[in-house]
């Protein structure tokens, strides 16, 4: 008689949860769980994101993340692997354990949760001096994000090969268990950029067709959809 999983057993399927990729008994020993974890719940709202992200995303993961998860699979496959008698792991489970771990991928490179920098460098003056350049580039696109009532703001730049600079923003402290995201507005709905990070010149890649950026107040780690009216918003000129 196979025992019943643990909840650590359970917590190890949030990620193929978040992909969809469970049976009907599985999915519903991971809803049990997530009724009474608050952590799992959150884990389980930055995995979800991790997948909206990579339905969209244009950047690839190091080649270096791949190898290391494909020897993970191969250590874990081998270590369960049965004898001639043993009933073997079919497919479906392998590839379970596969797409939930590219969303933890997604999650480890900061795909999600921080804006995307375009070439590894997190030097806030080296961000700077780039949006100061691209400030005077003619064929850059600036708007300035404006709350409804004129109170928070924040400004922007669009390069045409999609790099973006945020600056100046003068934003609302989100309350515990909250992020500030920010929003490509392209004609198919909003696509996550990503959270907010303070103060700072920061460098993030928007979506084809962008026509306007937003802030959103979400959930802490992100949403995969503005869940709110955004906090601030503003429309991009066309581009030259």
């Amino acid at each position: 008689m196979t025992p019943d999983p643990t909840p650590d057993d359970v917590r190890e399927l949030l990620g193929a949860y978040a992909l969809d990729a469970l049976d009907p008994d599985e999915r519903a020993q991971v809803d049990a769980l997530l009724l009474t974890d608050a952590s799992a719940r959150a884990e389980l709202h930055e995995l979800e994101h991790a997948a909206a992200w990579l339905g969209h995303a244009s950047l690839r993961p190091p080649v270096g993340a791949w190898d290391a998860i494909a020897a993970d699979v191969e250590r874990d496959l081998a270590a369960d692997r049965p004898g001639p008698s043993a009933p073997r792991q079919g497919p479906k489970r392998i590839s379970r354990w596969l797409v939930a771990a590219a969303a933890v991928v997604a999650l480890a490179i900061g795909a999600v949760g921080v804006f995307t920098l375009v070439d590894g460098t997190s030097s806030s003056d080296s961000v700077a001096t780039q949006y100061e350049a691209a400030r005077r580039d003619p064929s850059a696109r600036a708007v300035t994000l404006r709350s409804a009532d004129g109170a928070y703001s924040a400004r922007a730049v669009v390069l045409r090969d999609r790099t973006g600079f945020l600056a100046g923003a003068s934003m609302p402290v989100p309350r515990a268990g909250r992020s500030l995201q920010l929003w490509s507005i392209t004609p198919d709905g909003p696509v996550s950029v990503g959270l907010l990070r303070g103060a700072d010149v920061q460098r993030f890649r928007v979506a084809d067709a962008t026509t306007a950026l937003a802030i959103t107040n979400e959930p802490r780690g992100g949403s995969p959809a503005p869940t709110g009216a955004p906090v601030v918003e503003g429309t991009l000129p066309a581009a030259q």
